[in-house]
């Protein structure tokens, strides 16, 4: 149960940094993407997860990597990098959990703002919705 809120918790702060950097700059910058791994390989001994798992888990974020260079208009390659980063807390269940969750905010949130503002070009910054969806996993329950 600690390892969880553990692996929660790390990932929620290290996110709120993220995401005020994605709105901020839009970008998101590679130092504290280290540190994020460096503490997600420490996160990962202490739980105990094997090394396919972890592999697994990169699938989403490097989905997401692809899809930046192929799309122009698509998610950024800091939004894949950061996925990629986020192997390392989380399992490729709650990766995909993270992830739908994450769209289906941005999702509505760009419907709301189509709606309400008329904005047609709009860049919406992915990141910024990470952390309302981890804490919507975490109040949850939601573990796959």
């Amino acid at each position: 149960m600690f390892v969880m809120w553990l692996r929660l918790g790390a990932s929620f702060v290290f996110s709120l940094w993220f995401a005020y950097e994605d709105l901020k700059y839009r970008y998101i910058t590679f130092i504290p993407l280290v540190i994020l791994a460096m503490a997600g390989v420490m996160v990962s001994v202490i739980s105990g997860r094997d090394f396919l798992s972890i592999v697994y888990a990169l699938i989403p974020g490097a989905l997401l990597c692809l899809m930046s260079f192929v799309l122009k208009t698509g998610p950024g390659i800091g939004d894949g990098l950061y996925f990629l980063v986020m192997a390392l807390f989380l399992n490729i269940g709650e990766l995909g959990i993270l992830l739908l969750t994450t769209l289906l905010f941005v999702c509505l949130f760009g419907l709301a703002i189509s709606v309400f503002k008329n904005a047609r070009n709009m860049k919406l910054p992915l990141l910024s919705f990470v952390p309302p969806a981890l804490l919507l996993m975490a109040i949850g329950g939601v573990h796959a």
